[in-house]
């Protein structure tokens, strides 16, 4: 979701959101399979920084976003 497609669609993310993002899940996938292995404390540290207001910033870019789509929708209608 970070190609801005012209004439098509704009991205919905741009790049730094989505390494972000993508370190996010990176962390998550981590987190979700480990057993006996003991977190590095640098890597939670630095998916702590990331994750710190990820939420809002995802709320700007999908606000952006669906305003992109309600125009769509009123130039298609």
């Amino acid at each position: 979701m970070t190609l801005d497609i012209e004439g098509v669609r704009p991205a919905l993310f741009d790049i730094a959101f989505s390494r972000r993002v993508d370190e996010l899940m990176r962390f998550r996938h981590l987190f979700r399979n480990l057993y006996k292995t003991p977190l590095i404390p640098e890597k939670v540290i630095i998916a702590n920084r990331e994750a710190e207001d990820i939420a809002a910033a995802f709320h700007a870019y999908h606000k952006r976003f669906d305003e992109f789509l309600k125009l769509l929708k009123t130039e298609l209608s």
